[in-house]
């Protein structure tokens, strides 16, 4: 077999289809549990920690800081399970797509985009901890979804950084999490930044 010429199999909205360590701990899926332990891929006492606690909506793993994971440019908000090893919290973000003047407030495109989360490498943000999130590729779309806009919130491009609305809503800068000052949706963040 030649996996490096394959894909994974995924859902009709692009997301892989996976079975998360919740669902493998809280559905009996004894065959799944023994066979990730024995290849070094899960811990047993993590697993078995893991019975037991119910998490709901749309809360997606993130292992580590620049995995990627499919979104919907309609998409309000999203939520992630992080997990550390030894700890399993989550991190919601509002509003990433969002053109917050008040003569829009709506999220201007439809489709759907692989991004990943990463250190910055801006200028503005040395000898600090901030993220970006980047678009590693289009997958859908994306289409203007409201009538004559004008394109304050750059379109989504491959291998930039997700464009947000500024603070004064006179231009767009790259959005971005600074976990040297987190709110509170943010603060698990931390878990998966080395320093």
């Amino acid at each position: 077999m030649n996996f490096a010429r394959g894909t994974d199999l995924t859902t009709p909205n692009y997301r892989t289809w996976s079975l998360s360590l919740f669902q493998i701990s809280n559905l009996g899926m004894l065959p799944f549990k023994a066979l990730l332990v024995r290849e070094g891929l899960a811990d047993a006492a993590l697993i078995d920690s893991m019975s037991g606690k119910v998490f709901r909506g749309h809360k997606r793993p993130l292992h580590y800081l620049e995995q990627p994971f499919v979104l919907d440019l309609q998409c309000n908000n999203f939520m992630f399970k992080i997990f550390d090893g030894t700890t399993i919290s989550a991190v919601r973000f509002e509003w990433p797509f969002r053109d917050s003047r008040a003569r829009v407030m709506a999220n201007p495109y439809s489709g759907h985009v692989l991004l990943r989360l990463e250190r910055s490498t801006l200028p503005e943000h040395a000898n600090s901890r901030v993220i970006v999130l980047r678009v590693l590729k289009i997958l859908e779309g994306p289409r203007v979804v409201i009538p004559d806009y004008d394109m304050r919130v750059p379109m989504p491009e491959e291998g930039k950084l997700l464009q947000s609305v500024s603070r004064d809503r006179r231009s767009s800068v790259p959005y971005t999490i600074n976990l040297d000052k987190p709110p509170g949706i943010w603060k698990n963040l931390n878990l998966l930044v080395k320093e």
